[in-house]
Formats: structure tokens, sequence, C-alpha cells
């Protein structure tokens, strides 16, 4: 994934939508153990750019992301995340088997989130089962003004289960009338 155009098209095809002549294969490689890895290969700057067609990862309550995803160091910048389908964050729901690394967000954010965002609000991900390693929120800016929401500057709602490793946020901005963390919004029995 190498550019704006690469990211939206990834974020199509993951819930399984078409996009333009784009595969989903055209951004992963299969792993021994049958999950597929996807990479960035560079920095994303998302300033000035239509994203009407973004939706966050793995967004739908039926389907969670079981896959890796390597930010391989790279940043992913100004980008605003909007709320889909319960869920707001670059990635809706991480699975059990998911695994997000090395991926830093800089000056993200949300518009006031104000519908319905059960599944939780986080910049990184909405919820978590699974594990963020490596990852960094800096310089940020969520609000969320229903008290239902959970919200974390990585992660909304944080489950059993859940691993974040060697991760920060620095630099940034909450706002909530519900649950509220640096971190995480919510956790149940994660570490």
């Amino acid at each position: 994934i190498r550019d704006v155009n690469d990211f939206i098209a990834f974020s199509q095809l993951i819930n399984g939508k078409s996009y333009g002549t784009y595969e989903l294969s055209d951004f992963g490689e299969r792993q021994s153990d049958g999950r597929m890895l996807y990479r960035l290969l560079a920095d994303i700057d998302f300033r000035n750019q239509n994203l009407a067609d973004l939706l966050p990862i793995c967004y739908d309550q039926n389907k969670s992301f079981n896959d890796i995803f390597d930010g391989s160091g790279y940043q992913i910048t100004y980008l605003t995340i909007n709320p889909s389908n319960s869920v707001t964050g670059v990635f809706g729901r991480i699975g059990s088997k998911g695994i997000v690394k090395n991926l830093h967000l800089s000056h993200c954010s949300t518009p006031v989130v104000s519908t319905s965002s059960s599944a939780g609000v986080g910049l990184i991900a909405a919820s978590l089962s699974g594990i963020i390693s490596n990852c960094s929120v800096t310089n940020g800016n969520i609000t969320a003004t229903d008290e239902t929401y959970r919200t974390g500057a990585l992660v909304g709602n944080a489950y059993t289960g859940s691993l974040i490793i060697n991760s920060y946020v620095q630099n940034t901005t909450i706002s909530s009338k519900g649950y509220l963390g640096c971190i995480v919004g919510a956790i149940d029995n994660g570490e």
C-alpha cells in the first residue's frame, strides 16, 4: 500500500466490495498460517484528499480483521476518520487473530462523532480482540458526544485476549461524555 488511492482501494476490498481494477491480493501475501500480511510501503498524507470512498478496515459487525497489517514504521498523516456502521477508527474491528504493528498516525482526527458508535471510537481501532504492537498516535484530535461511547486515542473498546504492546499516545486531544482513556476507552480483561 503506497499511496492514498491504494489505501482507499484496500479499505473497500477488505470489506468485500469491488474497487476499479484492484484486487485484494495486490496488497498482501499469504503467510504459512493462512493469514494475509498487508504492508504500508510509504508514508501516506491524506491532506486535501477526497475520502468519500474510504471505509474503516473491517467495519461490519460480522467481520473482524484477523490478518496482519504492518505499517513498516511509516506514518499515516492528516486522515479524518469518519464513523461507519457503529465504528470509528482506521480499523473497525480487530479480531482475536488480528495483528496491527509498526503503524504511526500523526495529525489524524475524527469529526464530532454523534452517530451510533457502539463498538467504540479510537484512531487506530474502534474495537480490539487481537494485538496492537509498536504503534503510536501523535497530535490527534477525537471528539465524541454520546455518553455510551468508549473513546481512546488508540482503541475504543479492548476485549478479552487483547494486547497493546510498546505503543503510545502523545499531544492528542480527546473529548467524550462516555468512557474515556488516553490509550483505551474501556477494557475488558485485556493487557
